[in-house]
């Protein structure tokens, strides 16, 4: 009881700073009190200089950009001098500070959200430095995972890898659905197993939370009395530049146990443009016999291109 009960005021709980956060970025123009809704563009100098301002106007004659930052400060700049601008969402502007996208905004510790990679993106990740992967997106709707686990690999000298797809859509600006089928060989638990689950992801791509249902059984030795059905529901509130919160969170249905085997995660996020680093427990009845407070997990990503 108590495990559905965190849920529920987690759950609770993120949809009133879904709530407050959107609010907070419905803002009015620097200068103009009437509630205009400004542009917002992120803008890095040939200097390296990065700042987030409104843009207010081009001068063309004389290749000139005026803009205004948070601080109600207008300033130009040459054309010349400006190395990249591109426009960004409202919602990922805070206090007139770009919120940039964490590189892995598409999963939280492991399970995929409905924020898919970027086609012609491919990043690289590992966890607790013995898996490790590459993401790769082929469209806006598709990313492909490959990777392999070392202890298994180096250790019992058995094959261990790691492969799946990711589908997501989005079907309205805070709700996106999607699917994985992964298929994985490594010692354990993960051992010929495959995974197939659908999901619904509610929010933005700083506060938001996943749900859905899969199904997964060891697909090449035909083990079907090891099957078993599982709900995943995770979470992921940003509360700043760089850090945020995350929570993946498995029921498992196991048709032989009367009470639902279910494991926790909860973790920080610390956030940078290129990479991102996640420090978390993991914890169920099993992992409390090692460690009361959970087994660590460490996670780190980067983008390479």
């Amino acid at each position: 009881m108590y495990h559905y009960t965190t849920l529920l005021l987690t759950v609770t709980f993120l949809f009133q700073a879904l709530g407050s956060f959107g609010q907070s970025n419905k803002n009015k123009r620097y200068n103009d009190p009437l509630g205009y809704t400004p542009t917002y563009y992120y803008i890095k100098t040939q200097d390296k200089t990065k700042f987030t301002a409104e843009l207010l106007d081009r001068n063309r004659a004389e290749s000139e950009m005026t803009f205004q930052v948070y601080n109600y400060y207008n300033f130009i700049v040459l054309k010349s001098n400006i190395r990249s601008m591109r426009r960004i969402a409202n919602e990922d502007v805070r206090r007139g500070d770009y919120l940039f996208h964490s590189p892995d905004k598409s999963r939280y510790f492991t399970m995929p959200t409905g924020f898919g990679m970027k086609g012609g993106t491919l990043q690289y990740k590992t966890t607790n430095l013995l898996y490790h992967s590459f993401h790769a997106g082929i469209t806006n709707h598709i990313s492909l995972h490959f990777g392999t686990e070392l202890y298994t690999s180096l250790v019992l000298k058995e094959p261990a890898y790691h492969a799946g797809v990711t589908l997501n859509y989005p079907i309205h600006k805070l709700v996106r659905v999607g699917a994985n089928v992964s298929f994985s060989n490594i010692y354990g638990d993960f051992e010929k197993l495959g995974t197939g689950y659908g999901f619904v992801t509610l929010g933005n791509a700083n506060i938001n939370i996943s749900g859905g249902y899969g199904y997964g059984y060891p697909v090449l030795t035909n083990e079907f009395d090891r099957a078993t059905s599982f709900i995943p529901v995770s979470a992921k509130l940003r509360i700043g530049k760089h850090l945020a919160l995350v929570s993946e969170n498995w029921l498992i249905l196991n048709p032989e146990q009367n009470i639902p085997d279910m494991t926790f995660s909860y973790g920080a996020r610390l956030i940078f443009e290129k990479m991102s680093i996640d420090l978390a427990l993991v914890n169920n009845p099993k992992f409390r016999e090692y460690l009361p407070t959970g087994l660590p997990m460490l996670n780190f990503t980067y983008n390479i291109y």
